[in-house]
């Protein structure tokens, strides 16, 4: 009998393999599934929908979603989880060229085509992991992300734990979140923020007041002041922005915002003939966006951040750093290292012996 136990359940799914997704919502205390009972692909263009989206970081006219008609609910229980404390990152030989990408943003930003830029690669971890292990650690590690694994027979397997919001709506009230900036956690408190961080914050910031200044009356519009926000081993400079109104037109905020200043470039367009030229592999559903959708009435939409892809016997992790005038490639490059730790940690010990 299905929704008795969440891991006979998942392990059921990856035989069955028709799509599925499971997801925990930040803070929340349950676990969801929707699922096929089909390979049928289903697709939307105007987001009218009630079910699990999963959108590209490239834009695309449709976008895939498995509906929530077959829906079931799990209690969450966090676990202790005994991580693997993986410090040194699967061989990388990619480290030149990601300076070479670093170095050539830099220079298109002193010469006035772009502000900011967010460059991507990817790690690979050649291992056959278990998916339920590492979806459960991720849960329990990251409570206040938006944990997810999703799988489509033609596009894979995607798992992840995203700290930052696309868009919520509840209850009348949009929120979204400005999102830039990366230093370890520190049990003390204390983050020594730099100008080149507060800089491409308030660049993120200031670019969304203007998205959502198009989408609402300015006036409607409220941003907090900006704060350091936790997420997992690492924390980030955040703003909150939020607008009270009954009226939303799904579609259209979501071609605004997506992809927002904080995975794409600023203006977004020059950065996205950018990155389509010079960073020379395909994000697929990294920096995308995900989550789900019940008529507009109630949206928990997130970007693609902290995840990976993962085949029989590789698991492919994506990172990014924002590249700013003041950027340097060795720090960046050790920040996409850092943000490697998320999901590394995840796997499971048992998978390394």
């Amino acid at each position: 009998m299905r929704g008795t136990s969440l891991s006979k359940d998942f392990n059921q799914f990856l035989i069955e393999q028709n799509p599925f997704v499971f997801f925990r919502l930040p803070k929340s205390s349950k676990i969801h599934c929707y699922f096929q009972k089909d390979q049928k692909l289903n697709f939307t263009k105007d987001f009218k929908i009630n079910g699990f989206i999963m959108g590209t970081f490239k834009k695309n006219n449709q976008t895939l979603f498995i509906p929530a008609k077959n829906h079931l609910e799990y209690d969450f229980i966090k676990a202790k989880v005994k991580t693997n404390d993986l410090k040194v990152i699967p061989k990388d030989d990619h480290r030149a060229s990601f300076f070479s990408l670093v170095n050539k943003t830099k220079d298109s930003i002193q010469n006035g085509v772009l502000k900011k830029l967010v460059v991507a690669r990817s790690i690979e971890l050649i291992k056959k992991v278990d998916s339920f292990s590492l979806f459960s650690n991720l849960l329990s590690l990251y409570p206040d992300a938006m944990v997810y694994y999703w799988f489509n027979p033609q596009f894979g397997t995607w798992v992840g734990a995203s700290p930052e919001s696309l868009f919520s709506i509840h209850s009348g009230k949009f929120q979204t979140m400005a999102l830039a900036g990366t230093l370890s956690y520190r049990e003390d408190g204390y983050y020594p923020w730099e100008e080149k961080e507060k800089n491409e914050q308030r660049l993120v910031a200031d670019a969304i007041m203007n998205i959502l200044k198009k989408l609402f009356r300015k006036k409607e519009v409220l941003c907090t002041d900006t704060f350091t926000r936790r997420a997992g081993n690492l924390v980030h400079l955040c703003n909150m922005f939020s607008v009270n109104t009954t009226t939303f037109n799904l579609h259209q905020i979501i071609d605004e915002l997506h992809p927002t200043p904080a995975v794409g470039g600023i203006p977004k367009t020059e950065g996205i003939k950018f990155l389509s030229k010079n960073e020379n592999f395909d994000r697929s559903f990294y920096t995308g966006f995900f989550g789900p959708i019940a008529y507009a009435n109630k949206v928990d939409l997130f970007v693609n951040l902290r995840c990976a892809q993962i085949t029989d016997q590789v698991v492919k992790f994506y990172v990014g750093a924002g590249i700013t005038s003041a950027s340097i490639a060795d720090r960046e490059w050790e920040e996409t290292q850092k943000k490697a730790q998320t999901l590394l940690k995840a796997i499971p010990l048992k998978d390394f012996i």
